[in-house]
């Protein structure tokens, strides 16, 4: 590119340059511009402050501090420098010093906007939410039109589920225009990431009726439908989009899956085999196409397949779980182990196999004395740790933690856990060795009729009573515990598994 050309005397038109510069992403040459320009006016503070920010923008922060002070130094009351060194605390994570310097640039200049948002900023990130808040109630008082500031807010009242307030917050942001879809698709992001889907369904119906065509809208709008039960809409949503752009993978797996779930196996086939298509090195996608073509190969569901299902359902398996399809397998197996063992109030050191989100570890955390919760999906684990039942848990394998443990455990409970293996031995056997003698393996598996086990069209796998309490016998375990109990509700009939409690 050739360089633009200024007379070199000329202090302004070289600020000018350098920002051109930067709007055309030449860093180096806006930095040599304006060292020119500092060189020719030394004294001028703006162009210390402005090369401090271009410094802070490439993270050379020693630099721009430099820059900064000097520039405050020609001019003490120079709020955007203030602002700029605040920016620099900021991005080094020292959030009191970031504060102290946003308020400088307000003692400086009260209506310096930038430095009120940044002081709200800072203060969240010291989790001072009811100072935030009232920072940015009076930012948004005196600027009406400072969307970011609207957006955090409602951000924030959300957090304190002040749900109306949050709503009348966006209502500001629009400011009576509804027909502004950035916004809409801004406000549908705040919802969304607050799992918020029916307020967020109302903003999405309108950005819709503004964008027919737009993937992104309708894709949200297919992935609140499902969030909210309404399985066919969601459905619709994925469709439309596969009519605008039929290799959109997000929306062929989505649909696969919706199907999945209603049993419709060949619709379910057919848009996996889509997917698949898009990425063909899936091995999750592959796996379950395999299911549901009758392949009976596998043992065991693999990884890829477990821990991106898993994660994927995080943020909503208690409630599908709980409330949809009342589940009930954990409250079973405590009562199960209670009447097997008749003990009051034990405490026990419980590892709970596939914990999830922790369903099984608040049922049985009165009867812990230390219980450790395990699963393969990271995210099932952040869930998990927000109740704050369990005293260790760990992102592995069963088998990977497992491996290595040696009689400590009184309880190992594994609630719709074994339903992603197909042979048992190999977990039997690890939970045989960490459990205490006369300790107990509680846990559910779902019904076979033949002998041994069998992979389901669903990916699932389902056990015989016979093979469970044959492979118990030979591990050394002794059956306390073995009956059908209905473990939830599908599509309005009750499901039934097995349960079993084995003592070691």
């Amino acid at each position: 590119m050739a360089h633009l050309q200024s007379h070199p005397e000329d202090v302004a038109a070289l600020d000018q340059l350098a920002f051109i510069y930067m709007q055309l992403d030449l860093f180096n040459d806006a930095k040599v511009t304006l060292e020119k320009a500092i060189a020719l006016k030394p004294d001028i503070a703006e162009l210390h402050n402005h090369l401090g920010g271009l410094l802070l923008t490439d993270e050379n922060y020693q630099e721009a501090e430099a820059y900064f002070k000097q520039a405050l130094k020609l001019k003490p009351d120079y709020a955007e420098a203030y602002n700029n060194y605040g920016l620099l605390f900021y991005k080094q994570k020292a959030f009191k010093k970031a504060e102290k310097q946003f308020r400088l640039a307000l003692e400086a200049k009260r209506d310096c906007f930038d430095a009120m948002y940044n002081l709200a900023l800072s203060l969240k990130a010291q989790d001072e939410i009811s100072e935030t808040i009232a920072c940015l109630l009076a930012l948004t008082e005196a600027d009406h039109k400072y969307i970011k500031a609207y957006l955090l807010l409602a951000d924030l009242l959300i957090e304190q589920k002040l749900f109306e307030e949050a709503d009348k917050c966006f209502q500001n942001v629009l400011n009576g225009d509804l027909n502004n879809t950035e916004i809409l698709i801004a406000i549908i992001k705040s919802w969304l990431d607050h799992k918020c889907y029916k307020e967020a369904k109302k903003y999405c119906v309108k950005a819709l009726s503004l964008r027919s065509k737009d993937i992104e809208i309708l894709y949200n709008l297919g992935v609140i439908e499902t969030f909210l039960g309404e399985k066919q809409a969601a459905i619709n949503h994925y469709h439309a989009i596969l009519q605008i752009d039929f290799h959109y993978f997000p929306a062929l797996n989505n649909l696969a899956v919706l199907y999945l779930e209603q049993q419709s196996f060949a619709a379910a086939k057919y848009y996996f085999q889509q997917a698949l298509k898009q990425k063909p090195d899936d091995k999750s996608i592959q796996y379950i196409l395999n299911a549901i073509s009758g392949d009976c190969s596998y043992e065991s569901a693999p990884r890829e397949y477990v821990e991106p299902l898993f994660d994927g359902y995080a943020d909503h398996f208690e409630q599908h779980l709980c409330e949809t399809l009342n589940y009930c397998v954990p409250e079973l197996l405590k009562q199960s182990v209670m009447e097997a063992l008749s003990i009051e109030n034990p405490q026990w050191n419980i590892l709970d196999l596939g914990c999830g989100t922790g369903l099984c570890g608040k049922v049985f955390e009165d009867f812990s004395k230390y219980l450790v919760g395990i699963d393969v999906s990271s995210k099932m684990i952040e869930v998990a740790r927000q109740d704050d039942c369990y005293n260790e848990l760990i992102a592995a394998e069963n088998l990977e933690y497992l491996i290595d443990k040696k009689e400590i455990f009184d309880l190992i409970t594994a609630a719709d856990v074994f339903v992603y293996q197909g042979n048992l031995s190999a977990i039997f056997s690890a939970c045989y060795k960490a459990l205490l003698p006369e300790s107990i393996l509680a846990f559910s598996t779902e019904i076979y009729s033949g002998k041994t086990f069998a992979m389901q069209q669903t990916g699932r796998f389902c056990h015989a009573k016979c093979y469970i309490e044959t492979l118990a016998s030979e591990i050394g375990f002794k059956v306390l515990i073995s009956k059908q109990v209905v473990a939830r509700q599908q599509q309005n009939q009750p499901i039934q598994e097995y349960l079993f409690i084995l003592q070691k």
